[in-house]
């Protein structure tokens, strides 16, 4: 597996542990209600959550390798033709 491949993973499995991490389940029903920044803490825990998944997931498609080359079985020819051709083709 590639380092980028890797890292990936990584940030994929991150995402996972933010998204459990941002529903309370670590507050007990008669737990007293802390103010963190103005907000509940499970508030703001959950949206340091959402942040960091927002970050990890900008980091996986950095990492993700996407070709621009259109895929030559999709459209019946090849890659190489240009889109003035294919506009031709359509027309």
């Amino acid at each position: 597996m590639s380092q980028r491949r890797f890292l990936r993973v990584i940030c994929l499995v991150l995402i996972a542990v933010f998204y459990v991490m941002s529903v309370p389940w670590y507050r007990d029903t008669d737990a007293p209600l802390e103010i963190w920044w103005g907000l509940p803490d499970w508030v703001t825990v959950a949206l340091i959550c959402y942040v960091g998944v927002a970050c990890m997931n900008a980091v996986a498609w950095m990492l993700a390798d996407v070709s621009d080359e259109l895929d030559e079985d999709e459209f019946g020819h090849g890659a190489s033709s240009s889109v003035s051709e294919r506009q031709k083709e359509i027309r």
